[in-house]
């Protein structure tokens, strides 16, 4: 019975491929959102299971409908567990003609926004980097083009996850944390990154500074959260899991001034100068003076520390 189902909804994939009318009258469109999330689940006896979650669009003459919707799942590698033995009819995707073989099918009524998400698991044969998924979505009883280019599933060598780590995860202000991140396919395998686009960032509360991959610690203190986000040669972007890093605070100051910028002992109008000067780069400050000249201790030195240290002179505030 599954195996004349299948056969049958080849038959409607071909009709639908060929360019046969069913209703004439109307124009149809499904687009199934990508990249679609597919995550592993399991090792069963050489295959492999996976989640997969689809979400597709309808619309009936340019109007999100809530219809009913046909998803299927095919690939080019036989799935011995499953349907052996039964491919799709021939079709060409991204330029090249093949047989296809079936891996999940099924139906639902998108809701009144025309969306479904189809949420499944399937079992895929072990991976190789030759290996193709596809997802195709049409409207049941309609002559939904047949598209699946911008429905590929992410596949082996294709970048699907980011896992970013620290070679400690707590620290004293001053020290460095070093950064890396591994990048995963969506089997789990490793991939080199050389040439990814890859920046990371420190989340405190609402505020996200971007940094290399060498954290420098001098100005934090606290506990900060810690990300990576690789950005694909299509633009889009695939954030990492987060990391706590606490830092805890030492004396940095070495008998310098909260203000001091400049180091001669006293708060001054050529304090705020040097702030200034090292935000566009044209000074430097160790360690110890870049603390003293993060007067709001807010982990940046920036304008405002500069403009605090002159309310400081001019006897605005009275204190730090």
């Amino acid at each position: 019975m599954k195996k004349a189902v299948f056969l049958l909804l080849a038959v409607c994939m071909s009709l639908c491929v060929r360019g046969f009318s069913v209703m004439a009258a109307d124009t149809y469109s499904v687009k199934v959102t990508t990249p679609v999330n597919m995550t592993y689940v399991i090792e069963r006896e050489g295959d492999y299971e996976y989640n997969v979650k689809a979400e597709v669009t309808a619309k009936i003459n340019d109007i999100a409908a809530s219809t009913e919707i046909s998803l299927l799942m095919f690939g080019n590698k036989n799935n011995n567990n499953y349907i052996a033995g039964d491919t799709v009819t021939s079709l060409t995707v991204g330029g090249v003609t093949s047989n296809y073989y079936i891996y999940y099918m099924d139906q639902g009524t998108s809701d009144i926004n025309g969306k479904i998400t189809f949420d499944f698991n399937v079992v895929l044969p072990s991976p190789n980097k030759d290996d193709k998924y596809y997802i195709w979505a049409g409207i049941k009883g309609s002559n939904t083009p047949f598209s699946v280019d911008d429905a590929g599933l992410s596949a082996y060598g294709d970048p699907a996850s980011v896992t970013i780590s620290a070679d400690k995860l707590t620290a004293e202000q001053g020290d460095t944390i070093t950064l890396d991140a591994d990048v995963l396919d969506v089997f789990g395998n490793s991939i080199d990154k050389t040439g990814m686009s890859i920046e990371y960032f420190v989340k405190d509360n609402d505020k996200i500074l971007k940094m290399g991959n060498v954290m420098d610690t001098t100005l934090l203190c606290g506990t900060y959260k810690l990300y990576s986000v690789l950005t694909k040669s299509d633009g889009t972007q695939i954030t990492s899991n987060f990391l706590d890093i606490t830092v805890s605070e030492k004396d940095l100051l070495g008998g310098c001034i909260i203000g001091d910028a400049d180091g001669d002992g006293k708060i001054t109008a050529y304090d705020a100068v040097k702030v200034l000067r090292y935000i566009v780069g044209t000074a430097a400050l160790d360690k110890a003076h870049l603390v003293a000249a993060n007067v709001d201790r807010n982990n940046v030195i920036s304008i405002t520390d500069a403009t605090t240290i002159l309310k400081y002179v001019a006897r605005l505030i009275n204190s730090f």
